[in-house]
């Protein structure tokens, strides 16, 4: 496995022939939290849900690309991933445009509420679907896939889960007292690099779970929980996976997640597992972030994890 690493002023790319890899990227009020708001209207205010005129910026988000007998990831810069929804002058239907990187796709809305597709000929499509709103309204979580089709396996496929909203002003976090619980659903796709490319079904790729988090707002507050995800049609077992507590900083947080003992099957190692949170509407009532992790199999190539989660305050 070779790895070329190239480094400019605003992105980090790693590239691994017959491989793929991952990591938290900076951003928004993630990973720790931020003076600049994740929404171009600003923080949090009352009231706010997603809306079209506004453009946000998603916080840690990492895709995961195969390209030319590889796997990429892109560690992503908060001014590197936009996301907006638009109202189509001629038609009047409402659009989603997502900038990442370089990379510019603007979606129509396709059959169902919060679904958005473009087909790109044969079976190739690029398509962003809502799979969870906040309580409170003021954050989504999305799934996002691109990529061209042939002979029914999808070539150079682009994928990732992420979180947008309005994350909470951070003199809001700060203000808060006591301890609180939020529960909800976390999200992920799996890729093995046994492969260079995902075949059909999609539905194999990806698991859903619960996710809990358990914040103390005391003493400059901090973050703990668990979440569980499936088993990736037979890649890993079915897991638990435990948050130990990390501290909030600023609207969000940063840290590492380990696995319950005995829930990886045998041989298998967790390996750079990190988790990037932000607290969402005026009054800090959701939580959203991403997730990132390696699972190293012995004599086996390295399965590679990247989801979303969304969780409510109790």
């Amino acid at each position: 496995m070779s790895i070329a690493i190239l480094r400019n002023s605003t992105a980090l790319l790693l590239t691994l022939t017959l491989g793929a890899c991952g990591g938290g990227g900076g951003g928004g009020g993630g990973g720790g939290g931020s003076i600049t708001p994740q929404a171009s209207s600003g923080f949090a205010q009352p009231g706010d849900i997603i809306r079209t005129g506004v453009t946000y910026r998603p916080a840690d988000v990492n895709t995961m690309i195969t390209r030319d007998g590889g796997v990429t990831l892109e560690i992503l810069e908060d001014d590197e991933i936009e996301f907006t929804f638009v109202t189509n002058v001629t038609t009047g239907e409402e659009e989603v445009i997502i900038q990442i990187a370089d990379r510019t796709y603007t979606l129509p809305e396709g059959t169902g509420d919060g679904f958005y597709i473009e087909q790109l000929g044969g079976l190739g499509f690029t398509s962003v679907l809502r799979e969870q709103t906040s309580d409170n309204g003021a954050a989504e979580l999305y799934s996002f896939f691109n990529s061209y089709v042939t002979n029914t396996v999808f070539d150079r496929p682009e994928g990732a889960f992420f979180v947008i909203g309005y994350d909470t002003d951070p003199s809001t976090v700060s203000a808060e007292t006591g301890t609180a619980t939020y529960e909800g659903t976390i999200s992920a796709n799996a890729v093995d690099v046994d492969s260079t490319v995902w075949e059909l079904p999609i539905s194999d790729n990806r698991e859903s779970g619960a996710i809990t988090l358990d914040v103390d707002f005391g003493g400059g507050g901090s973050v703990s929980g668990e979440f569980d995800l499936g088993n990736f049609d037979g890649a890993t077992t079915s897991e638990t996976y435990i948050i130990p507590s990390v501290s909030i900083n600023g609207n969000g947080f940063s840290g590492t997640f380990t696995v319950e003992d005995g829930a990886l099957a045998p041989g298998q190692t967790l390996v750079g597992a990190e988790i990037d949170g932000t607290f969402y509407g005026a009054d800090a009532g959701a939580i959203g972030g991403t997730i990132f992790t390696e699972i190293q199999e012995s004599g086996e190539e390295t399965i590679y994890v990247q989801g979303a989660f969304l969780a409510d305050e109790n």
